[in-house]
Formats: C-alpha cells, sequence, structure tokens
C-alpha cells in the first residue's frame, strides 16, 4: 500500500493544499445556495455544481495545466444535462437521417 503521505503530497502539488481548496470550494458552494437559481435547481444539477466548485478550487490553487480537472468539470457539466443532451443527440440524429434521406431521393 502507498504511503499515505506519499499520495498527499502528490496531491499537494496538482491539487494544492486541501485547506486552501475548502475555503475556496466552500466560498463557491455558499454564494451558489445565495441565488434564487438554486433552489429551483434539481439535486443532479445542484450535485454537479458543488462537484464543480471543488475542480474549480484545485484550478485556481493547484496547477491549472492538469487537464484531469478541467475534463471533469466538463463531465460534471454533461452529466447534470445529460437527459437535455441525449435528447438534443437524438434530434441531431433525426435531421441527419432525414436530410440523409432527401439527399438519396435526389439521386
Amino acid at each position: 500500500m502507498k504511503n499515505i503521505t506519499k499520495i498527499l503530497e502528490e496531491r499537494e502539488r496538482t491539487h494544492g493544499r486541501f485547506t486552501d481548496n475548502a475555503h475556496t470550494a466552500q466560498h463557491l458552494k455558499t454564494t451558489f445556495r445565495s441565488k434564487e437559481a438554486w433552489h429551483r435547481m434539481d439535486y443532479k444539477k445542484r450535485e454537479a455544481l458543488d462537484c464543480i466548485a471543488m475542480k474549480l478550487a484545485r484550478i485556481i490553487n493547484g496547477d491549472e495545466n492538469i487537464s484531469d480537472h478541467w475534463y471533469d468539470i466538463a463531465g460534471y457539466a454533461t452529466l447534470a444535462v445529460q437527459p437535455e443532451l441525449i435528447r438534443t443527440l437524438d434530434l441531431t440524429k433525426e435531421v441527419q437521417d432525414a436530410l440523409e434521406e432527401l439527399e438519396a431521393r435526389d439521386d
């Protein structure tokens, strides 16, 4: 098993100090919760924003060039709207299929 101290040291280099991240993320989360939109959101969007706040804290307090931080934000944002995104992609496919059918008729 890897030494926990070594893991924490590695994470501090890429993610920043835990206390700094906790402060930054909690400040963001408090701000989110003070807005009207927060209370209208479903639990998935709220959780996505909480996770994004943590990732933003890691970016601003750690190494902003760690691409996983950015990919994770994109992932959480996608999960927050996944049903809508899937519907959009389905509609896009339907439109593409219809266009291909029209093109086939012209040939």
